[in-house]
C-alpha cells in the first residue's frame, strides 16, 4: 500500500470515528471538498500544513494520528498475510 492511501486511509477512519462529514472537515480545516476528497482516495500529496489543519479539524493530535496511520499499516499487513495464506 503506498503512503498516500495510508495517510487517506487513517484520515478517513479518523473522521468515521468522530461521525464527521467531509464537509464538516472542509469547512472546518478551509480545504478543499474536492481536494479532501483526493487526499481521502489517496490520489493527493499533502502538505505538512493541510495535514495537520485537516487532523486539526478532526480533534486529533499528531501523535493521534501517527497511530492511526499505525492500524491501518497493521491492518494492511495482516490482510496482506491473510491473503497469501492459502498459496
Amino acid at each position: 500500500m503506498d503512503l498516500y492511501k495510508i495517510v487517506g486511509f487513517a484520515i478517513r477512519n479518523l473522521r468515521r470515528q468522530k461521525a464527521l462529514s467531509q464537509n464538516s472537515v472542509c469547512n472546518r480545516s478551509g480545504v478543499n471538498h474536492s481536494y479532501y476528497c483526493n487526499i481521502e482516495r489517496g490520489t493527493a500529496n499533502p502538505t505538512v500544513k493541510i495535514l495537520y489543519d485537516i487532523i486539526s479539524a478532526l480533534g486529533v493530535s499528531p501523535a493521534e494520528f501517527a497511530d492511526a496511520i499505525s492500524v491501518v499499516i497493521h491492518d494492511a499487513c495482516v490482510t496482506s498475510d491473510i491473503g497469501s495464506a492459502g498459496e
